[in-house]
């Protein structure tokens, strides 16, 4: 279980992070190690090949699973989960 900065507007809390899991039926950790994993819940991450924010979107995902702006941790990560649920 991995401890995150107090809640703010770019940062994703454990509340929220617990909310669209569990909207999605997915563990809570998993999804928080995907994070830790992919961004180290930087929400403007972007790496070489363009992938953006927490659960690092591709632009072709992110507008797939209805995500506007993917620099928002809760776009993001609601995009992010609900695009993981669809692989599984």
């Amino acid at each position: 279980f991995m401890k995150t900065s107090p809640p703010s507007s770019n940062r994703v809390s454990d509340d929220l992070i617990k909310q669209v899991a569990l909207k999605y039926n997915l563990s809570p950790a998993l999804i928080k190690a995907i994070i830790k994993v992919e961004s180290d819940f930087n929400p403007h991450a972007v790496s070489p090949s363009g992938a953006i924010g927490l659960m690092q979107l591709k632009p072709d995902t992110a507008r797939e699973v209805g995500v506007k702006n993917p620099y928002s941790p809760y776009e993001n990560l609601e995009g992010g989960v609900r695009y993981l649920k669809k692989l599984l």
